[in-house]
């Protein structure tokens, strides 16, 4: 089923488009970018609690962030290609591919809940209470780059490309999915973009 909301898109919204935000990066702040995996539902308030307690250190080591960086340059490119009527290319498939492979998503088949089959993710379980140090960091990063590239992988194969877009506002860029019946949805959200770009365009007519 196609969702409003897909943790692939919310990634790339953690950069400001408007180029007086290009500098505003949640992935340039430990504490923000911990505080954005626990909202989106990545990591669990143990794990969060765990990572901040961390003795002397930073939250992330700046591999986990590059990483995290990566992945969401490899999801702009893949996503502007299926908002352009095309599809992704194959090395930036093959990439994707990889991310999964190294966090350990491997999808198995598991009872349902009303004794039907379903697909379930291997490599879903946060760390234990007890790991911590870098263990606790490093099932951290398999849990947030398996989730977000599972989430792109997942969008990718639902047979509803046609509904993910780019906004329509001139000072925005960001891709949503249109999840209304006839998809006719043209902004990222009606209430922010959508109210304000049509301001713009009366005042240009009426100037």
């Amino acid at each position: 089923m196609i969702e409003r909301d897909w943790l692939c898109l919310e990634l790339l919204k953690t950069r400001g488009w408007e180029p007086r935000d290009r500098e505003d990066d949640v992935l340039d702040s430990d504490m923000r970018f911990l505080a954005w995996t626990r909202r989106q539902g990545i990591l669990t308030p143990a794990d969060t609690r765990a990572l901040r307690e961390r003795n002397g250190s930073r939250i992330w080591p700046e591999d986990v962030l590059s990483d995290v960086r990566e992945l969401r340059q490899l999801l702009q490119r893949v996503f502007t290609d299926v908002a352009e009527d095309g599809l992704p290319c194959r090395d930036d498939l093959s990439a994707l591919e990889a991310v999964l492979t190294e966090a350990g998503q491997r999808r198995v088949i598991v009872p349902g809940g009303e004794g039907d089959l379903t697909w379930s993710w291997q490599g879903e379980a946060s760390a234990p209470a007890e790991v911590t140090g870098e263990a606790r960091v490093s099932a951290a990063r398999a849990r947030i780059l398996g989730r977000i590239a599972r989430s792109a992988a997942d969008l990718l194969t639902s047979g509803e490309l046609d509904r993910v877009k780019v906004c329509d506002a001139h000072d925005c860029g960001w891709f949503f999915v249109d999840v209304s019946r006839n998809k006719s949805r043209r902004w990222c959200d009606m209430a922010g973009c959508g109210n304000r770009d049509k301001a713009r365009r009366y005042r240009e007519r009426h100037s």
